[in-house]
């Protein structure tokens, strides 16, 4: 029982050292816990159409409040709702404010230009360099006693990694590439996308594979690609939320043998570059720029061998694209100028 009771003391204060809010945040309770010549008011004093109560900052009334239980080094998330004041003496427009935690933990702003009252919403997130930190909320114009409006002032404890990524491996075998990866916890996790390049530059989605929402059990998962290329092809992974915002994992790569289909020389090159190409018919040949940009190539072929005007082409690297039939060669080159 004894040991029972210490691990239970032990949870609790790991969950108590993260324990943080704002005290009234919604302003329901009157100016209680706010300094700083707090106003709060219903939002219907100042062009809303409700008995909601919300504060109004301008030159003479702002916002304070010093807020403890903060883990240092730990990422929180502070949001806010704000209006510009429409009704009775609307406030200057734009009217703004200046959000700032002490400690240099965040400095920050929101300004509003409404013309008729609706609440806007902003989130920033911070570093936590202190376990106790003051929020102040003050305008950022002088002579008007009427300004913005703030409603749902709040700080979350906040995880910037939806997902938290054991791994992510791709392996070229004879007939598919196996793409596989690991999750050790997830957040609002609505789906992944696996996309393949060529060139690094240009991305195709093959597949969508659904998340597992919010876990914190070890999650693996894996799809296989049989629409498979020779040469180098580069995976992603893309990860994205019930909020569609989206995240990527990084970049890997499998290369297949081509068997000596293709030899390129000289590399660099400067104005020729010779291509051995031992496939029957060449159906087109281009280079991609970094950018993507496709560039029209100026050759010449005898039997297997293509000879390419590279003077036309800037210093630079490029990925050489060669189209045979149903099959899209792809091989980077180098080209130099003396």
């Amino acid at each position: 029982m004894i040991r029972v009771l210490t691990i239970l003391i032990f949870l609790l204060s790991i969950s108590l050292s993260h324990a943080q809010s704002v005290n009234n945040g919604d302003f329901a309770s009157g100016s209680s816990g706010w300094g700083c010549s707090a106003e709060i008011n219903a939002e219907n004093v100042y062009g809303g159409g409700t008995s909601n109560a919300v504060a109004e900052v301008d030159a003479e009334a702002g916002l304070c409040q010093t807020i403890s239980g903060f883990t240092i080094g730990s990422v929180y998330r502070f949001s806010i709702d704000y209006s510009r004041r429409t009704g009775g003496c609307p406030g200057p427009n734009p009217a703004g404010a200046n959000i700032t935690i002490s400690n240099s933990a965040l400095s920050a702003s929101v300004s509003s230009t409404v013309s008729s009252y609706a609440l806007q919403h902003s989130v920033f997130t911070f570093t936590a360099t202190q376990t106790n930190l003051t929020l102040t909320i003050a305008a950022n114009f002088t002579g008007s006693t009427c300004g913005l409006i703030i409603d749902n002032v709040a700080i979350n404890l906040y995880s910037g990694l939806p997902i938290e990524l054991l791994y992510f491996n791709a392996t070229a075998n004879p007939k598919e590439d196996l793409l596989e990866w690991a999750t050790a916890s997830e957040i609002n996790n609505d789906f992944f996308t696996v996309e393949r390049s060529k060139d690094g530059i240009n991305w195709q989605v093959l597949r969508q594979i659904k998340g597992a929402g919010n876990s914190r059990e070890t999650r693996s998962y894996n799809t296989t690609i049989t629409e498979i290329t020779s040469g180098v092809s580069y995976y992603r992974l893309k990860q994205t939320d019930y909020d569609k915002s989206v995240k990527y994992a990084p970049i890997v790569s499998v290369e297949r043998n081509e068997k000596e289909t293709i030899r390129i020389f000289p590399l660099p090159a400067t104005d020729q570059l010779y291509v051995i190409f031992n496939e029957p018919k060449i159906g087109s040949l281009s280079a991609l720029t970094t950018s993507g940009k496709e560039v029209v190539l100026n050759y010449v072929t005898e039997d297997s061998m293509i000879t390419i005007n590279t003077q036309t082409l800037d210093a630079g690297i490029y990925t050489l694209k060669i189209v045979s039939g149903k099959e899209i060669y792809y091989k980077r080159i180098i080209i130099v100028k003396e």
